[in-house]
């Protein structure tokens, strides 16, 4: 037999285990005692499921075995060994700043001392220090990277920005801090991550605070967990949100509604109303901020559109220059419209117009801003509208994005941005986000929704294999244990 023809049967072989995984291990539940040995200090969390992608992946074949056909490769395979862990478990990744380090950490269970340590010195290039044998602790010294086992979980750790010195007491060290950080572990209760911990999700993601800058939602929730599951022509999700202590939460009626022709994207939900009248009142005359007092946190925000011209502050700064700027209608849920309409409609700021009045926006220069009154709301648009182009409605949680439209629809400043969106569009073939609100459990919000993209006929996991079946594994992991830096700085401890 052909060297070629050897290693396609290894693939043939490798594929084949996952299918005999699936079937005779399917009433069997994956090993998750290591899941209490993540470091309470953790800042991000990624919990790999191997067993429940080895179930999916036998339903796939079941229904279709010519699936099978499209994973062969001719990728060069040479050896296949035991890597001294269970593989076929939950698999966790995670990272931590530890003594002003960043760190990036695996965790798996059943490590065998024998093999584990060899596994992560991929370029054989490390002197493997290893002091203390009865502790498991073995010092990567060229590569900045350490591994060690306590109470048969393996440990790798590799420092991605290095502001302390590393060598093998800083490795110690953390050796010693986790066994320290065990009976801190026991008495954290962390709702989102509890759930991904026991759930039976392919793929799952867990960040506290610190992982949701964007929009201030740090302010709104204290962590949050997504589960992602590959199904046909889509990914389906499953998030976790933990309200932070200080911030209520009040649930109203869905009514689902789809985008409108004009618009990209929508969101309506309820939301902190502290956050948004403090934007308010940047952008906004005294006279809305004033109408907002009894504004009980009704939101709804829609992209219409792409503005394909420049937009200037008042002391001149052009903040469109890299990007292109969305046009965008915002509505505010209210009871008492009437009074808000005849209160603004008296006021000199306001210019009336046939459908409602617009005003200047604050800080920009000649910016207007377009005010609609409707029953049970107040509508602020960059783009003069007609009532029919848009369809609002408040829920407890509604995010849509149509990605077609986007990369249809934005007018880009170059060739260069054009080119990338294009080939980004073509490999990854974005389609839609739809994510609503499901329930609420004590403190914590439940989110459901699916992520439309690829081929529609086509099981996100066989693209999903196919992708990474071309990926050169170990010189990847062999980069991956080589030294790197990240651009931010860490937080200090």
């Amino acid at each position: 037999m052909s060297k070629k023809n050897i290693i396609k049967s290894i693939i043939w072989v490798l594929f084949i285990t996952l299918l005999f995984l699936g079937y005779f291990f399917s009433g069997i539940e994956s090993k998750k005692y290591h899941l209490n040995h993540i470091p309470s200090n953790s800042n991000g969390i990624i919990i790999i499921d191997i067993k429940e992608i080895a179930k999916e992946y036998y339903q796939v074949f079941k229904k279709k075995p010519s699936e099978l056909l499209k994973l062969s490769t001719g990728q060069k395979i040479e050896s296949i060994q035991n890597p001294g862990f269970n593989p076929f478990s939950k698999i966790v990744a995670y990272t931590e700043i530890f003594n002003g380090n960043i760190l990036f950490g695996l965790i798996m269970p059943d490590a065998d001392p024998d093999y584990f340590f060899k596994t992560f010195n991929l370029k054989n290039e490390d002197e493997l220090i290893s002091p203390n044998e009865s502790n498991h602790l073995c010092y990567y010294k060229k590569n900045n990277a350490f591994a060690f086992i306590q109470n048969n979980v393996g440990f790798f750790i590799k420092v991605i920005h290095q502001e302390k010195p590393v060598n093998f007491n800083y490795a110690k060290s953390y050796y010693d801090f986790l066994l320290a950080d065990k009976k801190k572990r026991s008495t954290y209760k962390n709702n989102a991550l509890d759930k991904i911990k026991n759930n039976k999700e392919h793929l799952s993601i867990w960040t506290n605070s610190s992982g949701f800058r964007v929009l201030s939602l740090n302010k709104l929730f204290s962590a949050m967990s997504t589960s992602i599951n590959f199904k046909k022509g889509k990914l389906s999700l499953n998030i976790d949100a933990d309200l932070s202590k200080n911030h209520s939460f009040i649930e109203t009626s869905n009514q689902l509604t789809e985008l409108k022709e004009i618009e990209v994207a929508k969101l309506s939900a309820n939301v902190n109303q502290q956050l948004i009248k403090s934007l308010a009142s940047i952008y906004m005359p005294k006279k809305i901020n004033s109408c907002l007092n009894d504004w009980g946190g009704g939101f709804y925000l829609s992209v219409i559109g792409f503005r394909d011209e420049n937009v200037f502050l008042n002391d001149g700064t052009n903040i469109s220059n890299e990007f292109n700027l969305p046009e965008l209608a915002i509505g505010f849920e209210l009871d008492n419209i009437d009074q808000i309409k005849a209160s603004i409609l008296n006021d000199s700021l306001f210019t009336r117009t046939e459908n409602g009045c617009y005003f200047l926006l604050n800080n920009f220069k000649n910016e207007k801003c377009y005010l609609y009154f409707n029953n049970d709301h107040l509508l602020f648009s960059t783009l003069e509208l007609t009532k029919q182009q848009l369809d609002i409605s408040f829920n407890t949680f509604h995010l849509n994005i149509d990605f077609r439209k986007f990369f249809d629809l934005y007018p880009t400043k170059n060739i260069i941005q054009r080119t990338v969106l294009n080939l980004f569009q073509q490999q990854v073939q974005l389609k839609k986000l739809n994510l609503k609100y499901n329930s609420r459990s004590k403190n914590t919000i439940h989110l459901v929704g699916d992520f439309f993209l690829g081929n529609s006929n086509q099981h996100k996991l066989i693209e999903f294999l196919q992708q990474i079946k071309s990926i050169p594994i170990k010189d990847v992991l062999s980069t991956f244990t080589s030294s790197s830096r990240l651009l931010v700085p860490p937080i200090k401890k």
